[in-house]
């Protein structure tokens, strides 16, 4: 039997209920152990009912990530241009980038895990590069502020930096590796070692 139709309503409710879903089981089963039934359950539909909202669990999973990464941009973006920045203010700021990507259990999950590697996968090429150009923090829109503020070292490139912070991003997936009795003091090094290279008129 195809699956009835929904309307505009019953659409909005399932869509959302299937991502309260999926943050749910990817966030504690992973996405291998995560199946369609699992989430079609929590949401009240049929199996064959999942694919009028996403062609795949992936699909779905990749769709939580972007929101995740989304909100934290969308912080640390205007958190970043309310005042103006040094780089005791930008400490702060990655400091608090780092936490609210810790509170997320799917970005943590790709992060310090193969997940991403079966996530790409089984999603289409031209999906997984749109996704892979951006940054799971990007400072981007930031860096141009800050440069415009003449509080940047202008010499120094977005790009370098961009790659700087994700050097930290994967340092900060290492705990064990790092020593568990380090880790916390040697993040905030290469913290604030990074804050006070870019920054004018800032002494570390």
């Amino acid at each position: 039997m195809a699956p009835r139709g929904f309307t505009d309503d019953e659409e909005k409710r399932i869509r959302y209920d299937l991502m309260q879903a999926g943050r749910e089981k990817f966030g504690t089963m992973g996405l291998r152990k995560t199946s369609i039934k699992d989430l079609t359950e929590i949401a009240g539909i049929a199996q064959g009912s999942f694919y009028k909202f996403y062609e795949s669990k992936e699909l779905l999973y990749l769709r939580l990530l972007e929101q995740d990464e989304a909100s934290i941009n969308q912080t640390i973006y205007y958190m970043g241009a309310l005042e103006k920045m040094d780089a005791e203010g930008f400490s702060k700021l990655l400091q608090k980038a780092l936490r609210m990507i810790e509170e997320r259990p799917l970005l943590r999950r790709v992060m310090v895990s193969d997940e991403y590697q079966a996530l790409v996968r089984k999603l289409p090429a031209d999906v997984v590069e749109r996704h892979e150009e951006k940054d799971i923090l990007s400072f981007n829109q930031l860096f141009h502020l800050w440069k415009d503020q003449g509080v940047l070292d202008g010499n120094l490139d977005s790009t370098i930096i961009s790659g700087a912070i994700r050097a930290l991003l994967l340092a900060s997936t290492h705990k064990r590796e790092i020593g568990y009795d380090v880790f916390d003091a040697s993040i905030d090094f290469l913290i604030q070692s990074l804050a006070y290279r870019i920054f004018k008129g800032s002494k570390g």
